[in-house]
């Protein structure tokens, strides 16, 4: 937090220092922003659906595991009965063998699935996520614009969802090409050394 708060006011100095006019500057929070988008509801909704369908799916495959493990117990205790000739025996060790082997690629499935089903989760609510995001920042590029601000800063807690504390800012201010060319001047000079 300390960290962040140092960073927008050095990067406020820089622009207030290196700009001729005074900067109007807004402060939001981005995650009660993030929080209020009606999209937001609807998309945890959703979610929360995909979470239940597959808990449902995973439970039928769970039951399922556990009939073909109490099969398998139930053939290999035959095949440990004395009373059985030795062909009967063999017969029976066999089907227990080929019912643990259906078990462990029952296993290997359903963790397959729900190694698919949490990346399938989390796309998806990365998805959802930027799609509120580019609405929110559509919105505070308006906002800013109607309110002539030139720079809106995240004043929330944490950054919302790993973004940077400026939220929009006058083209002016954008300084990422110039510090483009100075790296590759920097590394031009390195080479011919």
């Amino acid at each position: 937090m300390k960290r962040r708060i140092v960073c927008s006011i050095f990067m406020l100095q820089v622009v207030l220092l290196g700009s001729a006019y005074a900067v109007q500057v807004g402060v939001v929070n981005m995650e009660r922003l993030i929080e209020a988008h009606p999209r937001t509801a609807q998309d945890r909704i959703i979610l929360e659906r995909y979470i239940q369908d597959f808990d449902e799916e995973r439970d039928e495959r769970l039951q399922a595991l556990q009939t073909k493990s109490e099969e398998f117990e139930r053939l290999r205790e035959e095949a440990e009965d004395i009373g059985l000739t030795a062909e009967a025996a063999r017969e029976r060790r066999q089907r227990a063998q080929m019912k643990l082997e259906a078990l462990r690629r029952g296993e290997a499935s359903l963790r397959e699935l729900a190694v698919q089903r949490q990346q399938e989760l989390t796309s998806q609510e990365m998805r959802m996520r930027e799609r509120v995001m580019r609405d929110i920042k559509r919105l505070l590029r308006d906002f800013a614009e109607e309110h002539s601000l030139d720079l809106i800063l995240d004043g929330g807690e944490d950054p919302a969802g790993g973004y940077g504390a400026v939220i929009f800012a006058q083209d002016s201010f954008e300084m990422t090409d110039k510090v483009i060319d100075k790296l590759r001047e920097s590394n031009e000079t390195r080479s011919d050394s």
